[in-house]
């Protein structure tokens, strides 16, 4: 895939996907484990896969070096309880996993007195210099054990979009 400008230039090597958890869970995942998918449903959305990432255990890998831009989002909703922090971390190693640094998160709060539902999003930039080494996983944590993560399988509530946006 390549984006094209007006000036006649174009940005060659973009790849992009869509990964999303398909099943619902309550509390706290650290990480998230289980559930994961590349959003597959025709028509709303656009996958240059090209194996950009491979997943295993809620561990991500890459395929490829790169620049890179990550939207994720949280969506969550909380029955009559309270959570003053609701939230879902990114976290990126480049040791194979031996270390992670938190590159960002979203964070939300519910009301106690209402059913209460809320998307959660942010949009983080990284360079992936190694494709042996670099690692990509995500955690959700909420003050209430009892807050629900939502999922779906047919679209996109909690999950991320990446595109990798330029070589090194």
């Amino acid at each position: 895939m390549a984006i094209e400008f007006g000036n006649g230039t174009s940005l060659s090597n973009v790849l992009s996907a869509e990964w999303r958890i398909h099943t619902n869970f309550t509390g706290n995942q650290s990480p998230i484990a289980n559930n994961w998918e590349r959003a597959d449903t025709s028509g709303k959305t656009g996958n240059n896969y090209a194996n950009v990432l491979t997943e295993s255990s809620g561990v991500f890998s890459f395929t490829h070096t790169g620049w890179y831009t990550l939207s994720l989002s949280h969506y969550s909703y909380g029955q009559s309880i309270g959570c003053h922090w609701c939230e879902m971390s990114m976290q990126l190693s480049s040791n194979s996993g031996s270390n992670y640094s938190t590159l960002g998160k979203t964070q939300g709060f519910v009301l106690s007195s209402y059913t209460m539902y809320q998307i959660t999003t942010n949009t983080l930039n990284f360079k992936v210099a190694n494709t042996s080494t670099y690692r990509m996983r995500f955690h959700v944590n909420n003050e209430n054990s009892n807050l629900i993560t939502a999922a779906s399988t047919n679209s996109k509530s909690t999950g991320f979009s990446i595109i990798k946006v330029a070589d090194i």
